[in-house]
C-alpha cells in the first residue's frame, strides 16, 4: 500500500504578514525543510496550493482560497488518479514531525489530535470531502473529520506549528541554545561579501538576543571578509552597555585594517558610553582615513558628556538623534 504526501501550501499567510513557505529557519525556506522531512515517510511528494521549483505541484480542488480542506481534496483527487491508498498531509509550516509519524497514524483515518491539518487519510475519504466543499456545511478540517469518524493521535513531542514572526524567531533560539555549535556555524555564515547573504544569516541569529555577543566577539579574528566584521560590530552595538563582551569586540575592531570595521568600532564605542574606550579611540584621531578619525573624535566627544547621540549630532544642534534601542530616542 503507497502513501502519497502532501503539503498543504494554498494558505494566505495572514497572521504571519508576508508568504510563510519562504521564511527561512536554519538558512533554508520552511517548504523545503517539510518537504525534506515528509519525504523521508511517504512514496511521492506533491506540494498542493502554491508552485515550488523542484516539486511536483498541484492545484487545491475545487479551487484556490478555500483552506486546508481544499488543498486535501486537490491532494486525495491526484492520489486517486496516480494509484496510491492513503495521503499523508503536513501544513507548510510544520517542522519537527516525528519520524514515526506515519507509522503512529496508521492504521488511516487517523490524525494529530493538536493539529488536524496533520493526517493520514484513505483515498475514498474524497467523496465525502467533495460533498462537504459542495454544500453549505462548516468547511473546516475537525467537521471534515466528525464526518470522517477518523482518531485522533496524541504525540509525546508534538511538532511546531508556526503561525507569526514571533513563532519562527522563538523556535530559531530554541534550536540555536540547544546547541553551542550550531550558534558557532550560524555566526560564521556572516562571514560574507554580500548584504543580503549577511542579514539572512542574522536572520537566524537575532532571537538569541545578548546571548549571541560572546559568539561575535569569538568569531571575529577569524572572519576572512571585511563585510562580515563590520557585521559582527554593527550586531553587537545594541549590546554595548550589557556586559563585556561587545565592548571587547569594539575595541579590537578599532585595529582592524578595513576602515569601514573601525568606523564601525567608534560607533559602538560610542554607544557603549564606557571611558575605557577613550584610551583606544584616542589613538584613532591620527587614523590615516579621515573617515575613521573624526569617528573617533565624536566618539571620545559621546562619552565624555554621555550622550551616544553626539555620534551622528556633530553640530550639537540637539535636534538628531541615534536611535540604537527602543528608548534611545528620550535619552536626551
Amino acid at each position: 500500500m503507497s502513501v502519497l504526501g502532501a503539503i498543504l501550501a494554498g494558505g494566505r499567510s495572514s497572521r504571519f504578514g508576508n508568504d510563510k513557505a519562504l521564511a527561512v529557519l536554519d538558512g533554508r525556506p520552511l517548504i523545503e525543510i517539510v518537504a525534506s522531512s515528509l519525504s523521508a515517510q511517504c512514496d511521492a511528494l506533491v506540494i498542493v496550493g502554491r508552485q515550488h521549483a523542484g516539486h511536483h505541484c498541484i492545484s487545491d480542488r475545487p479551487g484556490p482560497d478555500m483552506g486546508p480542506l481544499a488543498g486535501l481534496a486537490g491532494a486525495l483527487a491526484y492520489a486517486a488518479e496516480a494509484g496510491f491508498d492513503r495521503v499523508l498531509s503536513l501544513g507548510v509550516d510544520t517542522l519537527g514531525i516525528p519520524t514515526e509519524l506515519r507509522a503512529k497514524l496508521e492504521p488511516a483515518p487517523a490524525y494529530a489530535a493538536n493539529q488536524p491539518i496533520i493526517g493520514l487519510w484513505p483515498v475514498a475519504a474524497l467523496a465525502l470531502l467533495d460533498a462537504i466543499l459542495a454544500s453549505d456545511e462548516r468547511h473546516s478540517m475537525r467537521h471534515f473529520i466528525e464526518r470522517l469518524g477518523a482518531r485522533g493521535v496524541t504525540f509525546e513531542n508534538p511538532p511546531s506549528n508556526i503561525n507569526t514572526p514571533a513563532d519562527l524567531e522563538n523556535l530559531a533560539r530554541v534550536r540555536l541554545v540547544a546547541s553551542p555549535d550550531r550558534i558557532e556555524v550560524a555566526v560564521g555564515k556572516l562571514d560574507r561579501k554580500d548584504s543580503l547573504g549577511i542579514e539572512e544569516a542574522w536572520a537566524s541569529l537575532r532571537a538569541l538576543g545578548f546571548a549571541v555577543v560572546p559568539y561575535l566577539r569569538a568569531a571575529y579574528s577569524g572572519f576572512r571578509h571585511s563585510e562580515g566584521r563590520c557585521a559582527l560590530v554593527y550586531h553587537a552595538t545594541r549590546y554595548a552597555r550589557i556586559g563585556d563582551d561587545a565592548l571587547a569586540l569594539g575595541l579590537a575592531a578599532l585595529e582592524d585594517r578595513s576602515k569601514q570595521v573601525r568606523y564601525r568600532a567608534c560607533g559602538l564605542s560610542a554607544y557603549s558610553l564606557r571611558r575605557e574606550a577613550l584610551g583606544p579611540l584616542r589613538e584613532r584621531l591620527s587614523d590615516k582615513d579621515r573617515l575613521v578619525s573624526e569617528a573617533a573624535a565624536a566618539a571620545i566627544q559621546a562619552i565624555e558628556a554621555q550622550d551616544h547621540n553626539l555620534f551622528v549630532d556633530r553640530s550639537l544642534s540637539g535636534q538628531s538623534f541615534w536611535v540604537v534601542n527602543p528608548g534611545d530616542e528620550q535619552a536626551r
